[in-house]
């Protein structure tokens, strides 16, 4: 029955916003913890956290998590700076968010008084992030070791010494890279971290251990997935990954085009299995699609087969567009876009190729060899 308001009375449009927003202001937030193993804890209030876990209230019932088990939280409710950063993010506007987030960490390490315990050091992992979605090397590095050095207990740890390490070895660092890994692997063993830290810090050392031939670094990496299983599965996707790209790495260097073309079908398969598994973090996820496209590319092009190299610069155009934030990979796939339209002799989108990637990764190494591509 509709309700119909008598012509005597008007009603002030007003009248109970103020109460209404108290009242949501009352209420706890909403977090949502994201497991490893991709099942979601809905409806929660993070308390706060530490490198070994999160306690957070369901409830009336107060709760912890280790924190190797979580992938990620949706914070709902954030202090205005993080919330303006998130917002810049939203548009777009990096350099903005950045500046919101390094001037309420900045305030933090200088005066602590944030009410939300979790939230400096969330923000201070956020800046990481977003260096590394710009393809910001340095400032990813200095960003990691802002964290690590200010908030040492934080769970966003282990991932700063993982992200530090392998800005470094984008940087052609890798020594320093090994210097990093080594300082966290006495942490992992002097905190008895989670097998799970132990796992991740092997894998970006073989990472770093370039002059190693290829078949011992897929060897190990086979062991690490194998210990990863089914506890760590984002962990072993991504020594999967790894092993893939691997098989790509050993195929650019042989100058033998049959043996070439096998680690490449090798490789392939590993990129598809990942895609098809779905335990994966998005950064798995853009460097098993950028692989596929690869390995589809150089079949396309040995055999000048164009619907090849449709395809393949489907899946770049995917990196591209869902997975923004994984700019090693974007970089790679915008490069890689440009040379299938090259191939296909799209001028228009290999010239916007071109100008994407000197917009978006002006400091890039691939925007050289693209400009090599006559």
């Amino acid at each position: 029955m509709a309700f119909t308001v008598h012509p005597r009375f008007t009603m002030n449009p007003h009248a109970f916003v103020a109460p209404i927003l108290l009242f949501a202001a009352s209420l706890p937030s909403a977090d949502t913890i994201v497991r490893t193993d991709g099942k979601k804890i809905e409806n929660v209030q993070v308390v706060s956290e530490t490198m070994t876990e999160v306690v957070y209230k369901k409830g009336r019932n107060v709760q912890t998590l280790r924190a190797e088990r979580i992938l990620q939280i949706q914070f709902e409710k954030m202090p205005r700076l993080l919330d303006e950063a998130e917002a810049f993010v939203g548009e777009d506007d990096l350099g903005a968010a950045l500046d919101a987030l390094d001037e309420y960490v900045e305030g933090q390490i200088e005066r602590p008084n944030e009410r939300l315990k979790w939230a400096p050091a969330y923000a201070a992992w956020r800046t990481v992030e977003l260096r590394q979605s710009l393809a910001d090397l340095g400032g990813a590095q200095q960003a990691a070791l802002r964290l690590i050095d200010n908030f040492e207990d934080s769970r966003y740890v282990p991932g700063a010494y993982l992200a530090k390490a392998s800005a470094e070895i984008d940087s052609g660092r890798a020594a320093n890279a090994l210097k990093t890994l080594e300082k966290f692997a006495a942490l992992v063993e002097k905190n008895q971290l989670s097998k799970r830290y132990d796992l991740e810090c092997r894998m970006v050392r073989i990472r770093a251990e370039e002059k190693r031939s290829g078949e011992a670094r897929r060897t190990d990496l086979g062991i690490i997935a194998r210990e990863a299983g089914s506890e760590f599965p984002t962990v072993k996707s991504r020594a999967e990954l790894l092993e893939g790209e691997v098989f790509l790495s050993e195929a650019s260097r042989t100058v033998n085009p049959e043996k070439a073309a096998k680690l490449r079908g090798k490789a392939q398969l590993v990129f598809e299995r990942i895609a098809k598994t779905g335990n994966a973090t998005e950064a798995t996820l853009a460097g098993a699609y950028t692989g596929l496209g690869e390995c589809l590319y150089y079949s396309g092009a040995e055999q000048e087969d164009e619907e090849l190299l449709k395809q393949a610069s489907m899946y770049f155009l995917r990196v591209i567009t869902l997975f923004k934030g994984e700019s090693r990979y974007v970089s790679k796939s915008i490069y890689f876009a440009m040379r299938c339209f090259h191939l296909t002799q799209d001028r228009t989108r290999k010239a916007d190729m071109l100008r994407e990637l000197k917009s978006l990764f002006p400091n890039s190494g691939w925007i050289a060899e693209a400009e090599k591509i006559r």
